[in-house]
């Protein structure tokens, strides 16, 4: 009787809670007067009646705390549709971070006082880098923990509170604006593990996280860009970096509340990728997790900081490298170079979705990162030799970074979690891994403050360091990462036969 005339789940007949409606929440579905008053004080309303047989069946929901069951839709059309609208929406909610944050850093601040022989402006790039490390510890500790409920208000909380705070910082001292700007990254540490936590698990992950990590590269230049022409209109460093940040703020949240609104992963996707969901015995899985897995991990955490390392030292530093190339005057200049690289990232990592086995997209995602450091040298040879211009070595550099760094960084362990069929969340490995950058982005500014003894605000030492950086750093990377495809893999694979073996001593018994 569960099965209609068209082999359809018969709602009148089903009374089995394990099959929920679809498209409702899970219901109770009672067939007599007695049942539904025995029922009546653990349910909320009545949804509707059912008329598809004879009969009076009532579906009932349960309480507001019931667990939405999402259903696939019924053609590829509707699921490509809803992940682009997320894809969107969650675009604009990380271009929000950088409208916040990334205005400093167009701006002179020649007005400011220096700290110790350092520039107010590398000043700044200290207290965002320390101030993010400082942020990750806690996030690393609550925000694969934090149920959904609680993740749709981390998503607003996290633009607020680091938006006012610099706001704040636009109107008190120095010394007090770089505890604010301190501050302000501290809140903003966990915001990508909480956005992702909405993007993991579905079969279009690559393109939606492709279509969001425009705003890595191009919302970045853009807003360097309105910056400069505020600046140019007559507005002072402190008006311009607020009305930015202004604009984030509102964007931000109209943005979060979007991202919060969109359904989570449906049957299909879960068949696909494995179910994603928070961590409850956070001490016993990350001890698992380090013992199959650590060695891999661990190269791959090493290689994604040196990324991340030259990618933020590039973008804090771009002003000065554009000058020092040739390359001054002109505001078009971020947008330009950021937008190439933008659209040459966007095309390479949504291809990651076309390789469907979670296996053989393991591979091809670390190798591509690899072939990527390799680029980063030899690009840098040629800029030195004469071969490529300012310009295009500007955006090559920036091409090569990103192209290893996203899918690393946001696509890697997804796909790790579904090859080795594990049931929880990406969350936790993409904020350590976003933890190691930061130190690592740290260690290189203090390194050349520091250690080189030269003058902080000295363009040319910038540039010279930069080059020295990604020459011998694209060759560690491409040969690191070969190591962590091998050690990953094999790890991997083990994980996979002994899952297989259980599975049929299970069957046998």
């Amino acid at each position: 009787k569960l099965l209609g005339r068209r082999g359809v789940p018969d709602r009148a007949h089903a009374t089995d809670l394990s099959i929920p409606a679809p498209g409702l929440p899970r219901a109770l579905l009672c067939t007599n007067q007695r049942s539904q008053k025995a029922h009546h004080s653990s349910v909320d309303t009545a949804v509707k009646k059912s008329g598809e047989q004879e009969g009076v069946c009532q579906l009932v929901a349960m309480s507001k705390e019931t667990e939405w069951v999402d259903t696939p839709p019924g053609s590829k059309r509707m699921q490509r549709c809803r992940s682009l609208r997320l894809a969107f929406i969650a675009f604009l909610y990380y271009s929000s971070v950088f409208l916040i944050k990334t205005s400093m850093f167009a701006c002179s601040w020649s007005h400011k006082p220096a700290f110790n022989g350092l520039s107010f402006k590398t000043c700044l790039a200290l207290a965002q880098t320390f101030g993010y490390a400082a942020g990750k510890l806690p996030a690393i500790r609550y925000s694969p923990k934090l149920p959904t409920v609680q993740l749709r208000l981390a998503l607003v909380l996290v633009i607020l509170i680091p938006g006012c705070c610099v706001l704040l910082s636009c109107v008190t001292p120095a010394a007090v604006s770089l505890a604010l700007v301190w501050l302000a990254c501290v809140g903003f540490a966990p915001c990508w593990s909480v956005v992702q936590r909405f993007l993991e698990g579905r079969r279009d992950t690559e393109v939606i996280i492709a279509v969001v990590s425009l705003s890595f590269i191009g919302s970045s230049g853009l807003v360097k860009g309105i910056t400069v022409d505020l600046l140019a209109s007559g507005l002072a460093d402190e008006e311009a970096v607020a009305g930015c940040a202004t604009a984030g703020i509102v964007l931000g949240v109209i943005s979060a509340l979007g991202v919060a609104a969109q359904p989570p992963p449906s049957a299909a996707d879960v068949e696909k990728r494995g179910r994603r969901k928070e961590m409850t015995n956070y001490g016993a899985e990350c001890e698992r997790v380090q013992q199959e897995f650590g060695v891999g991990i661990a190269l791959t955490m090493i290689v994604y900081t040196l990324l991340g390392s030259l990618r933020a030292y590039r973008d804090y530093f771009q002003l000065e490298l554009f000058q020092v190339v040739g390359l001054t005057g002109r505001s078009s200049l971020f947008a330009t170079s950021e937008f190439a690289v933008s659209f040459f990232v966007l095309v390479a990592t949504a291809a990651f979705g076309l390789v469907e086995n979670n296996r053989q997209a393991l591979d091809v995602i670390m190798r591509v990162a690899a072939a990527a450091g390799l680029g980063l040298s030899g690009l840098t040879a040629a800029h030195q030799h004469g071969l490529v211009d300012g310009l295009e070595w500007m955006i090559g550099i920036g091409a090569f970074c990103f192209l290893a760094y996203i899918p690393l960084g946001t696509m890697l362990f997804d796909r790790f979690i579904g090859a080795a069929h594990e049931d929880m969340t990406s969350a936790l490995l993409n904020l350590c891994m976003d933890a190691s950058v930061l130190l690592g982005t740290a260690c290189l500014l203090c390194y050349k403050d520091f250690v080189q003894h030269s003058e902080a605000s000295d363009a040319s030492h910038m540039y010279s360091f930069f080059c020295a950086s990604c020459w011998n750093g694209g060759l560690v990377i491409a040969g690191m990462l070969l190591a962590a495809n091998i050690s990953l893999g094999r790890a991997v694979d083990r994980r996979r036969r002994s899952i297989k073996v259980d599975a049929t001593s299970r069957h046998e018994v």
